[in-house]
């Protein structure tokens, strides 16, 4: 089935459509299906047929993904029984799947499955019967298929699909890359940032980051200023031009292949250069090639300062705004571990929002979420961040707000960022390769109070992190977005500030060994780096004395050990972060994160790999501080039952698993002292499952 940010509205008659679709689609009824509407507005109204060669989902739109469904073959001639099952299969995965897809999933599924239909057309084939095992290894040995990872999941799709699909899915086993003798490409691993750089990095564009938050509505306000004086002079100047005012040299680059193809495109069209603005021909030219101006004959822009900086000319805030830029999309990845592709298409005045748990703010970035992992409610969506990561955020909206809001009404599709230097026809960014190019360019042209230059230290860290890696002294760094993902999770770990099923959760990953391998290779960390293990200790120390300090002044604490360290008297005891970091050191005491807001004191717990709540609750080794992960786990848990019963898909081992998580989570937060109403899963034919499971 398919997802979306505002939900179909459900009637009689949209639901009779629907499956009428099936019943016609499972049968090949191909004459009855051409007028069937595919897609429907939130009331119902039909928007496109099953004949339409590209239908159309708006309703189901989510942040900036697209919503097309493109049937076309425009290079070559396909049977039109593969592009109809092609439709069928789209239908499929749309109404009929048990799985919740995006509409931006079912199009690359569906561009999938049309290079498979052509390779299978260029076979001799004309149904998706002809995909066999056979077939689809000769297809990839001859070259006429070349298969990637990704499509394997697609091809696999067919057989889960197969009760609602016209014709037979003759693959006889689930497939792999191994299976159809593909060796797997070896990706390219990122390393992790050296500490020194990552940290230097972190520190110095924060601070600078703080400091122009408090200028946002200046800057942009330069922005916009800069924007519209470009736009007006270079229309100042093609003016002068067409009426024979100023010559090539006042604006033209005679380096620029774009002038001559101007010039060339000119000739060929007879239109004259100077025109006096009445041929509408030269406008078309002028757009279609788009050479560069000349600036320096331009009128003078107005001098501004803002903060400690002035800006004698619209190149100075250009140049200023797009470090600055840079510098906020590194702090927002850096600081919430999210992906640059995602970061593109976050939704500009949403995309930071910000809750309370236990009186406490919880600072978090909503993103298009592209990984659907078990469980997935459509609410996964979510990276944690900090104070400091917002307030990048902040400022790097601000910052690209401008352009942002001049494409828009000029009904163009705009994103979140945008380029700054060519402001006499803004663009968006709108490919993660942009973002990858301007971090490149912030650590490689620019001059910072830190260096890039890898010294002994740094090659010795990642001698330890990726030992697979050769790194040499004196070599810049270079770096890539998704190192900041990976770095975050490195150093999280070494540090041991989150243990990782944390990790799991802030990374959106479909598997614990996904993360792990993230963090690879950390637990070698400490034995390079007394300097850090010095801090983890500090940190610890200082967590087991706020504990100590919240129980002595009466704050009930959860949990086994927290129930202990509320009852005893602590008085005229030590409990200073030093007293606690010496005996950290020595052994004596241990601590380590479960989930926020809970900690475990024994040492053996320490490398698990899942948390289950109702071995925490009463655990005597626990420490409960806030009930937060336990309201959040058991909202999730009673979202999923609730979704799986609406589908008649309950199970006794989906019911006991969630039902005990439940009441764990159930059992901390009367512990806290939290009112709430306790969770019963209703309906008759739950009953005998839960008297029988839990």
């Amino acid at each position: 089935m398919i997802i979306g940010s505002t939900q179909l509205t459900s009637t009689s008659t949209v639901d009779a459509s629907v499956e009428r679709l099936r019943y016609l689609a499972q049968h090949g009824l191909w004459k009855d299906l051409g007028e069937e509407a595919v897609s429907f507005e939130l009331d119902g109204t039909p928007i496109s047929l099953f004949d339409h060669d590209v239908w159309d989902f708006k309703p189901h739109k989510i942040g900036t993904e697209l919503t097309l469904v493109n049937f076309r073959f425009p290079d070559c001639t396909v049977p039109i029984r593969l592009i109809q099952e092609l439709k069928a299969v789209a239908l499929a995965y749309i109404y009929h799947s048990r799985d919740a897809y995006r509409i931006n999933s079912v199009r690359s599924k569906i561009d999938c499955l049309k290079k498979l239909a052509y390779s299978l057309h260029e076979s001799g084939a004309s149904s998706f019967e002809g995909l066999t095992i056979e077939t689809l290894k000769g297809l990839i040995k001859t070259g006429a298929f070349v298969i990637r990872d990704v499509d394997i999941g697609v091809i696999n799709s067919l057989n889960d699909l197969a009760d609602f699909l016209p014709f037979n899915v003759n693959l006889s086993e689930r497939l792999t890359l191994r299976k159809l003798n593909v060796k797997q490409p070896e990706k390219e691993q990122h390393p992790v940032i050296p500490l020194r750089i990552y940290m230097e990095a972190l520190n110095t564009f924060t601070i600078e980051i703080l400091y122009w938050h408090k200028y946002k509505e200046q800057l942009e306000e330069a922005v916009l200023a800069a924007l519209k004086y470009e736009m007006s002079q270079a229309r100042r100047m093609i003016q002068r031009l067409r009426h024979g005012r100023c010559g090539f040299g006042q604006l033209f680059n005679n380096a620029d292949k774009k002038y001559f193809e101007f010039i060339s495109e000119l000739k060929k069209h007879k239109v004259p250069l100077v025109d006096h603005g009445k041929n509408e021909l030269w406008n078309v030219i002028w757009d279609k090639t788009n050479p560069q101006l000349r600036t320096d004959f331009y009128e003078p822009f107005p001098a501004k300062t803002i903060g400690n900086v002035r800006f004698g000319s619209h190149h100075e805030v250009k140049d200023f705004c797009r470090r600055l830029d840079s510098k906020c999309r590194y702090l927002v990845l850096c600081l919430s571990g999210m992906r640059s592709n995602e970061l593109l298409q976050i939704a500009p005045e949403y995309g930071a929002q910000t809750i309370e748990l236990d009186g406490l703010p919880i600072y978090l970035f909503h993103t298009k979420q592209q990984k659907i992992t078990p469980g997935y409610q459509g609410q996964n969506d979510v990276y944690v961040t900090t104070r400091n990561g917002h307030l990048a955020y902040d400022l790097l909206n601000a910052l690209n707000r401008p352009v942002r809001t001049w494409l828009a009404n000029q009904g163009s599709k705009v994103w979140l960022l945008n380029g700054f230097t060519q402001l006499r026809k803004p663009r968006s960014v709108h490919r993660s390769g942009n973002v990858l190019s301007s971090l490149r360019w912030l650590f490689s042209n620019q001059k910072h109070s830190f260096s890039v230059d890898l010294n002994s230290d740094d090659i010795e860290m990642l001698r330890r992190s990726d030992p697979e890696k050769t790194f040499n002294i004196g070599d810049k760094w270079h770096l890539t977005p998704h190192q900041l993902r990976r770095s975050l999770a490195y150093y999280l770990v070494g540090m041991q500030l989150a243990d990782y099923p944390q990790l799991k959760q802030q990374f959106s990953h479909y598997s614990i060994a996904m993360t792990m391998y993230y963090a690879r290779n950390a637990s070698s960390f400490s034995k390079m780096h007394h300097d850090l293990e010095k801090e983890r200790a500090r940190q610890q120390g200082q967590l087991y004395s706020n504990l100590t300090q919240k129980a002595m002044n009466g704050i009930k604490l959860g949990g086994g050990q927290g129930k202990v360290m509320f009852s005893e008297s602590l008085s005229g005891r030590d409990i200073s972060p030093e007293y606690f970091e010496k005996e950290i050191k020595s052994g004596r005491k241990h601590i380590h994160a479960l989930a926020p807001g809970m900690y475990c004191i024994n040492r053996m717990c320490s490398m698990r790999i899942g948390i289950e709540l109702s071995e925490c609750s009463d655990c005597d080794w626990s420490i409960v501080e806030s009930s937060a992960y336990a309201q959040t786990a058991r909202v999730e848990s009673i979202k999923i039952l609730e979704t799986v019963q609406i589908q008649n898909a309950l199970s006794p081992d989906i019911v006991a698993f969630h039902m005990v998580r439940i009441q764990a989570a159930e059992k901390i937060m009367a512990d806290m002292g939290l009112d709430f109403e306790r969770y019963q899963l209703k309906g008759n034919e739950v009953s005998g499952l839960i008297s029988s499971t839990v």
